[in-house]
């Protein structure tokens, strides 16, 4: 299945530039937004009702993309998601659902990427890993250069850093946004890293991803701490404090 989206010509252009000027470049170019909307609230998902509203907006982001086929029921529903081992994190807007993100930690049911890519060096190390998995964000929001999607990365990972006890992390990307998670998050590639049709995503062509969670603020710290705060994703990660969160009164 072709590939709906398209790359925008000035990411085109950088593309073909060297990896490692092409993401000095990007990450030189952040600014990093610190202010947000009290109207904003980034939890975990508790009840049926913001299950749905998160499925709901999953669906339509996918479809948009080509990632997923229509359905009637309106929503994005796989079974991962009724595992008691997968976590659905959301950020609300004016008590509305308005951003999701799943994490589904591997038990014996595997990971919605064991289909088609090999996760057998993290087994054989004895890793806990889980995948990143259902990202969408609502359309009214997809467009603000960050202000939504960079502080639910944020609250995914201090969820994730501080509560689920994970050595790694995997995800899927369309090949189109591999960029934006080697570059800024110095996310490293899988040895089998691309599949031309992943059927998870609806026959896209996909790329197979991994952090290590343990190491990951130290590279954070290499990569932004001699950089200005609104350039500085290891302040913003690690130190800064958004009073728009909810945690859980808990550790794993």
């Amino acid at each position: 299945m072709s590939d709906r989206r398209k790359l925008p010509i000035t990411r085109y252009l950088l593309s073909l530039l060297p990896s490692k000027i092409r993401f000095a470049f990007m990450r030189d170019q952040l600014k990093i937004p610190t202010k947000l909307d009290s109207k904003f609230v980034f939890r975990i998902a508790r009840t049926k009702e913001e299950l749905s509203e998160a499925y709901r907006i999953l669906q339509e982001s996918y479809l948009e993309l080509g990632y997923t086929k229509w359905q009637a029921s309106g929503m994005r529903i796989v079974k991962y998601f009724a595992l008691p081992s997968t976590t659905t994190l959301i950020a609300e807007f004016d008590n509305k659902v308005v951003g999701t993100v799943s994490i589904i930690r591997r038990g014996s049911f595997g990971l919605p990427m064991d289909t088609v890519f090999d996760l057998s060096p993290f087994i054989d190390r004895h890793e806990v890993i889980a995948e990143v998995s259902s990202l969408a964000i609502d359309s009214r929001f997809r467009q603000k250069r960050g202000a939504l999607f960079l502080p639910l990365l944020k609250y995914f990972w201090e969820y994730v850093e501080g509560y689920m006890n994970l050595d790694s992390i995997v995800i899927t990307v369309n090949p189109v946004m591999t960029d934006f998670y080697e570059g800024f998050l110095s996310f490293k590639r899988l040895k089998q890293s691309v599949v031309d049709d992943y059927s998870f995503a609806n026959g896209n062509p996909a790329v197979g991803l991994y952090l290590n969670i343990r190491e990951a603020p130290k590279v954070f710290s290499a990569l932004y701490n001699h950089k200005s705060p609104e350039k500085n994703l290891f302040r913003y990660f690690v130190d800064f404090k958004l009073p728009h969160f909810r945690l859980p009164e808990r550790k794993f």
